[in-house]
């Protein structure tokens, strides 16, 4: 990017959620889930703005408590369960600037709701690594301990499990293995001319940024919610920031 312009932090957040109900309404250590988000973008120095994007006027109202702006409501067509959310983004930056200029978003920023234990420093290096280097999009990653090297299988069309690489790129000691990442949805920075154009999110130029294990939960399931519960009961991971 090379320059600060205005970076806007977007934060989808639909009303409907298959994996755990009423999610991003969802207390968590006392806070709902879209408010975690918030705290966070609001906390970091280099947030110009935070907007949500979303289809519910009950998440509307409780993002406009914790100091988020939602000048729009997103389209019931983009908030369904197979909705691709990069259509979303696309909509979100959009939108942002029929509404308030072209100009009013020169870099696009997203911050889930599902990676709470996400820390203000996680969000700030993705901005710094954006605002500095060309790269098209900018994410947060975790070293993957499950590994196509070393311990990740297919099934062949005859049943039988094998490995992903060819013999002779195989490894037998987990030491041994590449190094792989695993994209953690915690922070996303892009141009947005490059969201707006592309046809999946990681055809361009990407960069990823590594997180701390203890900050790359990600909630998706009802399991991963009492994974977190316990994290907050026991450590408060995450949630001083």
């Amino acid at each position: 990017m090379k320059d600060r312009g205005d970076l806007v932090t977007f934060i989808f957040a639909r009303g409907g959620s298959k994996g755990i109900r009423r999610k991003n309404l969802r207390p968590l250590g006392g806070i709902p889930l879209i408010g975690h988000a918030i705290n966070c973008a609001r906390a970091s120095s280099l947030v110009d703005r935070i907007v949500v994007s979303t289809d519910s006027d009950e998440i509307a109202d409780v993002a406009r408590s914790f100091g988020a702006e939602v000048p729009f409501l997103r389209p019931d067509e983009l908030s369904q369960n197979a909705t691709p959310e990069l259509l979303a983004w696309k909509h979100a930056i959009s939108k942002l600037r029929e509404l308030d200029g072209e100009d009013s978003v020169r870099g696009f920023v997203s911050v889930p709701t599902v990676a709470p234990f996400r820390a203000t420093e996680d969000l700030d290096k993705c901005l710094e690594r954006f605002i500095s280097c060309d790269a098209d999009l900018v994410c947060s990653a975790v070293e993957s301990t499950a590994n196509p090297y070393f311990n990740l299988l297919r099934v062949n069309d005859h049943g039988y499990a094998e490995t992903i690489f060819a013999e002779d790129a195989m490894v037998f000691r987990r030491q041994d293995a590449p190094v792989v990442y695993r994209i953690v949805p915690s922070v996303y920075a892009a141009r947005p001319e490059y969201i707006l154009g592309a046809n999946y999110l990681l055809e361009g130029r990407c960069m990823l940024v590594p997180v701390p294990p203890d900050r790359a939960l990600d909630l998706d399931t009802e399991f991963d919610w009492q994974i977190a519960e316990c994290m907050v009961e026991k450590h408060g991971i995450g949630m001083d920031r």
